[in-house]
């Protein structure tokens, strides 16, 4: 059995256009970051956003919405 990892991006505010693709390649071929996890480990997305730019006011918020959110 797979276990369940959930997982928030956040991204510089510099690149908020980005939709993603590298990350996510990344998520689903367990590169980079991602290297870590074993092979029974299987990925759920639950958030997407921006820091909110300098000096990263959304950096602490947007980790709390993202688990209030995730169920």
């Amino acid at each position: 059995m797979k276990q369940l990892i959930k997982i928030g991006i956040i991204i510089c505010d510099r690149y908020k256009t980005c939709a993603g693709g590298k990350c996510f390649r990344a998520m689903r071929n367990k590169e980079g970051a991602f290297n870590i996890y074993k092979d029974n480990v299987e990925f759920e997305l639950v958030g997407y956003t921006s820091c909110g730019g300098c000096p990263g006011g959304n950096i602490e918020y947007a980790p709390e919405e993202m688990i209030k959110k995730r169920s």
